[in-house]
């Protein structure tokens, strides 16, 4: 913040200064994410995915994969935002992290119509949900039902997808 408030005015010395402090041993993903704005205002999309790809690992965010996904939309390259959602899914550590990867990556197929791509992303979240250390998380359980009856509606499967609308309405999330 304290960089940002003194380079305000001058952009350059401003992406001069968060160079510096992301490339140092420790960098800050709040360093990353203004670094890829700026970026991204230049019309440097490739940089600016690749600086929110660093946040999303040293964070383990999935929202700022999703945000460079998202730029790949805006260029109207969807394979490679599915790519970017993809790879940041594989290298997301095992657990609540690569489950809400997964949960995003599906979003982000149902956005596109992939719908039977987002049933296999959906499955395998379904499979980690499960597992110890995450059953019972109430709020991935409750975003993955949304997605699941989302899914189930696109492909066309009403019934399963009344099945999961009633769960949703009937738990207490």
């Amino acid at each position: 913040k304290k960089v940002e408030r003194d380079f305000t005015d001058d952009r350059e010395r401003l992406m001069a200064e968060l160079s510096k402090l992301v490339k140092g041993s420790h960098p800050y993903h709040a360093a990353l994410v203004r670094l890829a704005e700026l970026e991204q205002e230049l019309g440097n999309i490739d940089e600016a995915v690749k600086l929110l790809l660093r946040a999303s690992k040293l964070s383990g965010d999935p929202t700022y994969w999703n945000r460079a996904a998202a730029l790949w939309l805006t260029q109207n390259q969807p394979s490679r935002a599915i790519a970017v959602g993809k790879s940041a899914t594989l290298e997301s550590t095992p657990g609540r992290d690569r489950i809400r990867s997964e949960l995003e990556l599906a979003r982000l197929y149902l956005s596109l119509n992939m719908n039977d791509e987002a049933r296999l992303v959906l499955n395998s979240a379904e499979r980690g949900l499960e597992t110890p250390g995450v059953k019972g998380e109430q709020e991935l359980t409750r975003a993955y039902l949304i997605l699941r009856g989302q899914c189930f509606y696109a492909l066309g499967e009403h019934r399963e997808s009344s099945k999961i609308w009633q769960q949703l309405s009937e738990s207490k999330f």
